[in-house]
């Protein structure tokens, strides 16, 4: 399962746990909606099933259909703007945007946001080969922390953060042999300009993991580990990019 559909099917269980979804997601005003945003009548009547509403697991293919498509925030934006009313607004939201989307509150809509979640996996597919070229068991290790960071372990979001951390540092330490963090950078950029960057980023990363080992589990937590795990990714793209076109 993919980054991309365990999302997905976090929306799913959000929506199907949440009463006014339930009572307000009926046959008749979700064929509507998808008709109006556009679908073909064939395609409606081969893929819904009038029975998601109670069914979590049909409801994440079915989003997930949408999604490949396209159309998923059209089509939430319709269901939203009828009859069903979310009553915990915050936790949508909270499944909503590791999906690249957000809930407009004054313009009742699901808007894109500035993440981009397809052009991210397929960056983070380059990376897990880029990873396993420097040893076979890193891409488990950045697959793991992500399989955390969508657990239901309460403490997920810190061991998450916690196993980017780990891995960045296995990852310099490998490529960049003894020293401290700043000088395995530098042998590994060969650039003092763009091993700053780096180093910066790292720091930050760092920083990040401090916050999460003591704060509390919640929004806040979850938001920032999301933004140390990505960072965490741009960082061990660009070193091991950069490490590639140098090797040849």
């Amino acid at each position: 399962m993919s980054e991309v559909d365990i999302r997905i099917k976090q929306l799913a269980v959000t929506l199907t746990r949440d009463y006014g979804w339930y009572r307000g997601c009926n046959h008749k005003e979700v064929k509507e909606a998808l008709l109006y945003i556009g679908l073909p009548i064939q395609f409606v009547q081969e893929n819904y099933s009038g029975h998601f509403d109670i069914e979590p697991v049909s409801l994440a293919y079915f989003l997930r259909l949408l999604q490949m498509k396209d159309i998923l925030p059209a089509f939430l934006t319709e269901m939203l703007r009828s009859a069903v009313q979310l009553k915990n607004v915050n936790e949508f939201r909270t499944h909503l945007l590791p999906l690249g989307l957000d809930w407009d509150v004054n313009e009742r809509a699901i808007r894109p946001t500035s993440t981009h979640p397809e052009a991210e996996e397929e960056l983070r597919k380059e990376l897990e080969e880029l990873l396993s070229h420097v040893d076979t068991s890193f891409p488990n290790l950045l697959k793991g922390a992500w399989e955390t960071y969508y657990s239901d372990n309460p403490d997920k979001y810190r061991q998450a953060v916690t196993s980017c951390r780990e891995l960045l540092r296995q990852v310099m330490e490998k490529l960049g042999g003894a020293g401290t963090r700043k000088e395995r950078i530098g042998k590994i950029m060969r650039s003092e300009s763009a091993s700053e960057v780096v180093d910066a980023a790292a720091e930050l990363v760092e920083a990040i993991s401090k916050i999460q080992s003591k704060g509390t589990h919640g929004t806040i937590e979850n938001s920032t580990a999301l933004f140390a795990m990505v960072e965490t990714e741009h960082i061990l793209y660009f070193l091991l990019n950069q490490n590639r076109n140098m090797n040849g």
